[in-house]
């Protein structure tokens, strides 16, 4: 706890964790809303299209929540990224939760709730790991796996919780009981994890073809969020 609390009040800049940690409040919280919204919806058609559209909500907002943290990260020597991997961590964050949102679109019973907390962590994990590996451009990484392990544990748990919250449409109370466990569960994945990860500064490392600093992720970030809004 001592270490999670060391990284997040002198390796990260606080406005920056604030808005992370704003970010994902509302990012969940429409994700919800949206996915809310399709069971309400009578046309096949209208349903599944906004299923996929409370997945996408929801893997931007990890993502976007993930990388505006990254940017108040202080390793003490300039961060660049692979524009590319960057991308590529987008695309597996709303994968993954665009399948849980169909699954849980067409089962509500245990085992697909449990199915959905374990794909739910992978795909903050696969995104989260992902979207480190593109400071490759700056930096190699070394891993804690005692510190890993807990952070995966400790948001697989809060994920469960998550999906077994999911409610049918209406439920307010048990809808406020899924969002805050899901808060739970990115924020256990992403900061528990940042505290056990070392950067190691190598100029000049890897040469990518997409290279991109702060600013150039800062706009991508903005229109991350700007698709959340629109849809």
């Amino acid at each position: 706890m001592y270490q999670v609390i060391n990284c997040l009040t002198t390796e990260h800049d606080f406005y920056h964790v604030l808005t992370s940690v704003l970010v994902l409040c509302f990012s969940s919280m429409c994700g919800i809303l949206v996915f809310t919204r399709s069971r309400a919806s009578t046309s096949r058609n209208e349903r599944r299209a906004w299923v996929v559209a409370a997945g996408t909500v929801m893997g931007i907002g990890v993502w976007a929540t993930h990388f505006i943290a990254l940017l108040g990260y202080q390793p003490g020597f300039p961060v660049l990224f692979d524009g590319w991997i960057t991308l590529l961590s987008l695309l597996v964050g709303i994968a993954g939760f665009v399948g849980n949102s169909l699954i849980l679109s067409h089962y509500r019973d245990l085992p697909h709730r449990l199915a959905s907390a374990g794909i739910a962590t992978g795909s903050v994990a696969g995104m989260h790991f992902l979207g480190m590996s593109a400071i490759k451009a700056s930096a190699v990484i070394e891993y804690d796996s005692a510190m890993i392990t807990a952070a995966l544990l400790l948001g697989g748990a809060a994920f469960t919780c998550t999906y077994l919250f999911v409610a049918p449409s209406g439920n307010r109370l048990r809808s406020v009981g899924a969002w805050f466990c899901s808060l739970l569960a990115v924020a256990f994945i992403h900061y528990v994890s940042a505290a056990g990860t070392h950067m190691i500064p190598i100029k000049g490392l890897v040469r990518p073809f997409w290279l991109l600093d702060t600013q150039g992720l800062a706009i991508a970030i903005a229109v991350g969020m700007a698709c959340i809004v629109i849809l």
